[in-house]
């Protein structure tokens, strides 16, 4: 288990920052830390890394939990409350959450947090997570450490009641990914990217058979060809692959035909 100080990559130096925002809401700031999945995205909770980090936001939310199941729907700031003016529900409670018993939690829960990261002279780097595909075909990148407000989706998360506390509910890949696309609609896709290169390939290789455009359009389509085989036996979850499919730099700039082709305008040209 590794430990990643993101508290020292923040962009600016916490000890400056406001502790209120525009409605004089009492602001409070919190070190903490949280487990990160190191591998597959969302879903790697068995090897995980520590996040040092820091919660700059309101001190104390509100919301209505059902007394059935604690499933709340909105968060206010108190003048947020105040203004809603709701009518009292005999099935729900009114909870005020202090934000210091539990930052973590707060980071989720509030969309007011860390409004400094709002400036137009704000730089915040973090770095990349890898997701490795066979050679020739685009790997799944994200960014790392992973923020709290995507680990955890505060929408089916909750207030336990007994231990009067939020337990938080955590994402899994499908809910930012979509689902895992099917091996047969992949192949449908492949099926359909070759069909559209066809003329495209015939016309280049028409005009310079062993030509350099020639000879990339040609690796990508033998690549589309090959992919099922390529990850046969890779234990890649499905739900990336789709994300994985070969590119060529002659589609990625609308190229649409042999004239259309001019190096000189391609930013990945060398």
């Amino acid at each position: 288990m590794a430990k990643i100080d993101l508290k020292t990559n923040l962009g600016v130096d916490i000890d400056e920052i406001e502790l209120t925002d525009e409605y004089g809401t009492e602001w409070i700031k919190v070190e903490y830390s949280y487990e990160c999945p190191n591998s597959n995205y969302l879903e790697g909770w068995d090897d995980t890394d520590t996040i040092d980090t820091v919660y700059i936001g309101p001190k104390y939310l509100y919301f209505y939990a059902n007394k059935e199941d604690g499933s709340f729907e909105r968060v206010y700031r108190e003048h947020e409350l105040q203004a809603a003016d709701l009518e009292p529900d005999p099935e729900t409670s009114l909870i005020k959450f202090d934000c210091e018993t539990d930052p973590l939690a707060a980071e989720v829960l509030s969309d007011y947090h860390n409004n400094f990261m709002d400036a137009d002279e704000y730089e915040h780097e973090v770095g990349m997570k890898i997701i490795e595909s066979p050679e020739g075909y685009e790997n799944f990148d994200y960014p790392y450490p992973i923020h709290p407000d995507e680990l955890y989706c505060d929408q089916r998360s909750y207030w336990n009641f007994d231990e009067k506390k939020i337990v938080l509910v955590k994402m899994v890949n499908e809910d930012w990914i979509g689902k895992a696309t099917p091996w047969a609609e992949i192949r449908i896709e492949r099926d359909i990217l070759l069909r559209n290169t066809d003329s495209l390939y015939m016309t280049f290789k028409a005009m310079d058979p062993e030509g350099e455009k020639t000879l990339e359009l040609e690796k990508y389509r033998q690549l589309l060809r090959d992919m099922p085989q390529a990850f046969e036996g890779t234990d890649i979850p499905l739900i990336f692959i789709d994300s994985m499919y070969p590119k060529t730099k002659l589609i990625e700039y609308d190229i649409t035909s042999y004239d259309d082709y001019n190096p000189n305008e391609d930013p990945n040209n060398d």
